[in-house]
């Protein structure tokens, strides 16, 4: 099943079911801490190498594809 069947889904419940589902995922999140000092040691890393080309957008996107 896809996002978007999952949204598809969800858009037919009852409101009262839709608040149960939002409701549900934003507990979700407020559960998971992200520790934020693993981004920031990476971006030194990669904005202090010499060996880097990136641009600060490609440091970036690496990052959040490998930590999002």
């Amino acid at each position: 099943m896809s996002i978007n069947d999952i949204i598809d889904e969800a858009l037919t419940l009852k409101p009262k079911d839709k608040y149960i589902v939002i409701d549900t995922l934003m507990s979700s999140l407020s559960k998971e801490k992200l520790d934020l000092s693993r981004f920031e040691d990476e971006v030194k890393k990669g904005l202090n190498s010499e060996l880097s080309t990136k641009s600060h957008q490609e440091i970036f996107k690496d990052l959040k594809s490998k930590y999002a």
